[in-house]
């Protein structure tokens, strides 16, 4: 939340009403207009983008637990133990640390946040927690058109990025970077 924090000013000379922040240790494919209309759609405060995890994975992310609606009710980052009782038999869902917020209720939370010196700064740790609290939360489930999970890696250690990419190079793989439908633009 720091890193964001210190490019408040940046945020403050644009008018957009909505911010989308993005963790820079995954690889996905998504559509975040898909995201943003959703949020825009039940009149978010801030929309957590999720995935279904194993639950033995869970102490390695931010797990969140929806009510029938698609409200955040709890959230917890890397739990100790496994949330079991939020399972659906052997998954439960993980913050993809991808968020959508209303502008303006960034800028506010993140300022009060660098204000409190108990804070690490953190989203998980500190800043959706406060969110849940006081704001419209709600969870965006990260699936594929007929409902199954849809590719989402954390690559955030040298194991996990190793595994994706040779999972990206599979003759089919499951992520296909080579979707015509799907261009990756770049500048040189």
């Amino acid at each position: 939340a720091d890193a964001v924090y210190q490019n408040l000013e940046i945020l403050s000379n644009h008018a957009h009403e909505y911010v989308l922040v993005l963790g820079g240790d995954h690889v996905y494919k998504m559509d975040y207009g898909e995201l943003l209309g959703f949020h825009v759609n039940q009149k978010a405060d801030v929309t957590l983008a999720t995935v279904p995890i194993p639950v033995h994975d869970s102490q390695r992310f931010g797990v969140v637990r929806l009510d029938s609606e698609s409200r955040v009710v709890e959230f917890i980052e890397k739990p100790p133990a496994p949330p079991l009782e939020w399972a659906c038999e052997t998954h439960c869902l993980a913050s993809m640390g991808v968020y959508v917020f209303n502008r303006d209720c960034l800028v506010r939370y993140l300022t009060e946040d660098a204000a409190r010196p108990e804070s690490s700064h953190d989203f998980g740790h500190d800043v959706i927690p406060r969110l849940l609290a006081e704001t419209q939360v709600m969870g965006f489930r990260f699936i594929t058109a007929d409902g199954q999970s849809a590719y989402w890696r954390d690559i955030g250690d040298l194991d996990a990025y190793w595994r994706s990419n040779m999972e990206l190079i599979e003759v089919i793989p499951e992520c296909n970077l080579y979707d015509p439908d799907w261009p990756i633009w770049t500048a040189t």
